[in-house]
């Protein structure tokens, strides 16, 4: 049995941690298995699954608690867990390489650091450290992957990026789950308190600034002014909602927006909607956006977000310099766009099938581990 260590923030339902569940969930577990380093004290949305699965999950302090300490956890973990070969570090920026700087130290022989955004936020220590941090990454990696290409250019050094000493891992989806259903949209527009002829604008994501909702909320007083029977529905939580919800009020929009917290059932409610409106400052590669393709509800996205996205005619994108009234338009135009037909084999043409993924990590992993047992030999 190959154990894989993933290192991430948390276990809870973002696009990191969805994606890694759904390779979790398909990949061969007589042969690999995936265990967890987390700095999330609390049960996360994936915690029960994961056990279920047969993983295990070690909860570390975080930098603000403390970095001896994080320090002594991850040297604690790598300590009594010999079995560790591979070592998979899943990051927004290079703020902190310590896992895998421990990882080194301790001759764990594959270290992977994989890629999964194009920017960040912090202060300019932050970005500053991210910017050294690019220029030694290669001591304490062996293995570099990144969910898009602006997302290996934002992360490796520029002699590396234009090596490509990188492997694009698409932040592929379940194809099977992911259809559109229109009695499963009636049933939900109706315990919602839509009927099929309202105009139901979505989102999908963490309430956190890169999401830009103030910025969406703007743009849909917009669409009232034009459709006085629209809705939003921001599905998701986090840090922001407080703020987010203050400024619902201000706007005086609060009747015509839905908070409706963290779902289970994305698939089902990608059917309600009609549009998918992302305005997001930075992305990876929102694996929700190739989940709502995947059903084939329009898109109208910022610029910001990587055009590899983009795999329907339906998918548009727009710029921050376009006026508010801009996006609007683009709305309700797409509002009224017929869904797409065979979109899965689009979707799986363009790569981001689950099943073609996992396969390949599962590849990559049993090969890296007879490499590491090899040279140990």
């Amino acid at each position: 049995m190959v154990r894989v260590l993933h290192i991430l923030t948390s276990l809870d339902r973002g696009g990191i941690e969805t994606f890694l569940m759904n390779v979790y969930r398909h990949i061969d577990r007589t042969q690999i298995q995936f265990d967890f380093v987390i700095s999330t004290h609390r049960e996360c949305h994936y915690t029960k699954e994961v056990l279920a699965l047969g993983g295990q999950i070690y909860d570390i302090p975080t930098r603000r608690e403390g970095i001896i300490k994080r320090w002594e956890a991850l040297n604690a973990i790598f300590d009594t867990h010999s079995e560790y070969k591979i070592v998979h570090y899943h990051v927004s920026s290079l703020t902190d390489i310590m896992p895998l700087q421990i990882a080194k130290r301790k001759n764990i022989p594959v270290r992977i650091v994989h890629s999964h955004n194009t920017s960040q936020g912090g202060s300019f220590i932050h970005r500053y450290i991210h910017r050294i941090n690019k220029l030694f990454i290669k001591r304490y990696a062996t293995d570099f992957y990144a969910c898009s290409d602006l997302a290996a250019k934002w992360m490796y050094n520029r002699r590396q990026y234009e090596k490509r000493d990188f492997v694009i891992i698409n932040n592929g989806i379940d194809l099977k789950c992911f259809h559109f259903n229109p009695v499963v949209r009636l049933r939900l527009r109706k315990e919602f308190g839509f009927d099929d002829k309202q105009l139901v604008i979505g989102n999908v994501g963490r309430f956190h600034i890169q999401k830009n909702h103030i910025f969406l909320l703007e743009i849909f007083v917009e669409i009232l002014k034009i459709r006085s029977d629209a809705y939003l529905c921001l599905v998701g939580d986090g840090e922001l909602r407080n703020q987010i919800e203050k400024r619902i009020h201000e706007l005086n929009i609060a009747e015509h927006v839905i908070l409706t917290g963290v779902r289970n059932d994305i698939p089902q409610i990608l059917s309600m909607f009609d549009v998918l409106l992302m305005p997001s400052l930075y992305e990876g590669l929102p694996v929700s956006i190739i989940e709502a393709q995947a059903t084939g509800l329009p898109c109208i996205l910022s610029s910001a977000i990587t055009s590899e996205v983009k795999i329907l005619d339906t998918l548009i994108f727009k710029s921050f310099t376009d006026s508010k009234e801009d996006w609007c338009n683009a709305v309700i135009h797409a509002a009224n766009t017929m869904r797409p037909l065979h979109i899965e084999t689009l979707i799986a043409d363009a790569g981001y099938d689950i099943m073609s993924i996992t396969h390949f990590l599962e590849e990559q992993y049993l090969l890296k581990y007879r490499s590491s047992e090899i040279s140990v030999l």
